[in-house]
C-alpha cells in the first residue's frame, strides 16, 4: 500500500508503507574544468572512476565497447565485450570493494522490452586489455504485466544504476503520460542470472509538467546516492538502511543532455552527449558551491 498525500511546494518521496517529507536546500555546481569528448562517444551514457581511469559507453547504436578514458577526458583504449550486445546500454555500476563493473543493458524506451540484461565483467581487466568475457544476469520487471504497458504506467524505462550492499538497484525514468513525475527504485540480487525485480520505493521528484527531473544517471558515494537529471543533482540517503530519503537538491544552470555521472574526490565527473541545439558533448570535472 502506498500513503499518497497532497504535495507541499517542492520535492517529495513516496516510499511503500510510508512517506518521508525532507526539507531540500538547493545548491549549485561549479564546473572546474571541461574536456570535449571524442566524437567516438557521441551518445555516452555511463560512467565509472577506477584506479584513476574513467570507463564509459555509449547507448543504443554502438558495438559491445567499453572506453577507457583519462580523467580528460581523452580515449586510451577500447574494449570489446564478449557475449554481449549493446541492445540499449544505459548506465554502469561499480563494486569498489571486488573491483566487479556492471553494464546495465536497461534502456527500454518504449516500455517493451523481453529482453533487459546486465552485464558483469572485471574493470581491472577492462584496465588490461582489449577483450573481456561478460557474465549475463537477465531479469524483468516483476509488475509489468503488458508490453507495453497503457501510457499512464510508462514507468519502465531505465537509465540508472548503482550498486549498494550486494545488490543492484535501478532507478526508472518516467514516461507516463500524462507526465508524473515518478521513478521507480527496483532491487536485483547478484545470487540469480535471472530473476523478476520487485519494487522497492517508488520516488516523487517533480517536474509535473515536462521531464526536466527524468533521471538519467546515478551514482554514490559511500552510503549516499546522487540521481541525474537534465536541470540538476538529487542527493538521497538511506533512512536508517531502509527507504530512500532525500537530503538535497543541486541544480545546473544550463540544460543539457546529461546522461552519465560520478563521484570523485568530493565533487564529480559529468558527461553530456552532443546534440545540435542543446550543444554537449562534453566531459566536465564539478563541485558543489
Amino acid at each position: 500500500m502506498i500513503t499518497r498525500i497532497k504535495r507541499r511546494k517542492g520535492p517529495l518521496i513516496l516510499a511503500l508503507c510510508s512517506l518521508f517529507w525532507v526539507k531540500v536546500t538547493a545548491q549549485q555546481l561549479k564546473i572546474e574544468e571541461s574536456f570535449f569528448l571524442s566524437d567516438s562517444l557521441h551518445e555516452i551514457s555511463g560512467l565509472v572512476y577506477w584506479k584513476n581511469h574513467l570507463i564509459a559507453h555509449n547507448d543504443s547504436g554502438d558495438q559491445a565497447i567499453l572506453y577507457v578514458l583519462n580523467l580528460r577526458g581523452e580515449i586510451t583504449k577500447t574494449v570489446q565485450l564478449r557475449n554481449a550486445t549493446n541492445r540499449d546500454w544505459e548506465d554502469l555500476a561499480l563494486d569498489e570493494k571486488t573491483g566487479t563493473l556492471f553494464i546495465g543493458d536497461i534502456g527500454n524506451n518504449g516500455n517493451q522490452r523481453k529482453d533487459l540484461c546486465i552485464y558483469r565483467v572485471s574493470a581491472d581487466s577492462v584496465i588490461a586489455s582489449k577483450e573481456v568475457t561478460a557474465e549475463k544476469i537477465r531479469f524483468r520487471y516483476a509488475d509489468q504485466q503488458a508490453y507495453p504497458p497503457e501510457n499512464k504506467d510508462l514507468h519502465f524505462d531505465a537509465e540508472a544504476m548503482i550498486y549498494l550492499n550486494d545488490s543492484l538497484w535501478i532507478f526508472t525514468k518516467c514516461r507516463s503520460k500524462p507526465y508524473d513525475g515518478l521513478s521507480y527504485v527496483y532491487k536485483l540480487s547478484l545470487e540469480s542470472d535471472n530473476q523478476s525485480a520487485e519494487v522497492f520505493q517508488r520516488l516523487d521528484l517533480g517536474g509535473k509538467r515536462t521531464n526536466r527531473h527524468a533521471v538519467t544517471g546515478a551514482c554514490k558515494d559511500g552510503d549516499k546516492i546522487f540521481l541525474l537529471t537534465y536541470k540538476g543533482i538529487f542527493a538521497l540517503k538511506r533512512d536508517g538502511g531502509r527507504s530512500f530519503a532525500e537530503e538535497k537538491y543541486i541544480k545546473f544552470k544550463n540544460w543539457t543532455q546529461k546522461e552519465a555521472i560520478v563521484h570523485v574526490e568530493n565533487g564529480f565527473f559529468l558527461s553530456d552527449e552532443k546534440a545540435p541545439i542543446l550543444g554537449g558533448g562534453k566531459l566536465y570535472r564539478m563541485r558543489i558551491k
